[in-house]
């Protein structure tokens, strides 16, 4: 029947849905093992050292978290690069050098402007 349903020949519904935290339960895990599958195929050319016995479950909620963790990062660096690229029109500097003017009393303030045409 997975077969049929997946090629979108058979389509079930329940007349009354199931409703137990069971159920629930293995609605999540299916969902985690799916995105899990969808994660690694897109690193399937990676060996992924998997031993036998491991539980299987817990690999997929791993990767998950790992793929979610990926894209915290990736955002992280997006955004510490939008920085650099504002901050290049200043040059190089130190933020020490900053840091112990601020400590003096000196507070720096960075502007850009249009050059006049």
């Amino acid at each position: 029947m997975d077969i049929l349903r997946k090629e979108g020949v058979l389509h079930v519904e329940h007349v009354k849905p199931p409703v137990s935290k069971s159920v629930e339960n293995l609605f999540s895990v299916v969902s985690s093992l799916d995105k899990a599958i969808e994660i690694l195929g897109k690193h399937s050319a990676e060996q992924s050292g998997q031993k036998e016995g491991k539980d299987c479950v817990k690999i997929a909620q791993n990767v998950v978290e790992l793929d979610g963790s990926i894209k915290e990062i990736s955002q992280r660096q997006k955004d510490v690069q939008e920085k650099i690229t504002k901050q290049k029109v200043w040059g190089d500097f130190s933020l020490k050098d900053i840091e112990y003017l601020k400590d003096n009393g000196i507070y720096l303030k960075f502007y850009t402007c249009k050059k006049r045409t």
